[in-house]
């Protein structure tokens, strides 16, 4: 069977169509050095420096402890339970509704939801 990319293949991906998976993972880690370069390039690098200096900051000042400390409170844990359920329902339900839609935003937020739930419920 032809593919989309002209290469013999035994069965289509629905998923990632085009290039066949080694050709697609050769292009991924030639751009990886590239990438990273990039990430440390121009205003990038400003914002890294903000970050660094920001971190300092708060472990020298003992921020970080305090919240620390205030985030284990167990009146604080209580009131924040329900919400992993809840992040655990929406995981299963959202990504369903999502699947039927074939736009670029539905295929990115079924990958990216459950990273937010996780996110919200820390």
């Amino acid at each position: 069977m032809l593919n989309v990319s002209g290469v013999n293949s035994s069965k289509p991906n629905r998923l990632f169509p085009g290039l066949p998976y080694h050709l697609r993972m050769k292009q991924f880690l030639t751009t990886v050095p590239r990438n990273l370069i990039d990430c440390f390039k121009g205003r990038r690098i400003v914002w890294h420096i903000v970050a660094i200096l920001l971190t300092f900051i708060l472990v020298m000042s003992g921020f970080d402890w305090s919240w620390f400390l205030a985030t284990r409170n167990p009146a604080l844990r209580s009131w924040m339970w329900p919400a992993v359920g809840i992040g655990g329902l929406l995981s299963l339900a959202l990504p369903r509704h999502s699947r039927n839609s074939t736009s670029e935003f539905g295929f990115k937020f079924v990958f990216l939801q459950p990273d937010v739930n996780k996110w919200i419920a820390q």
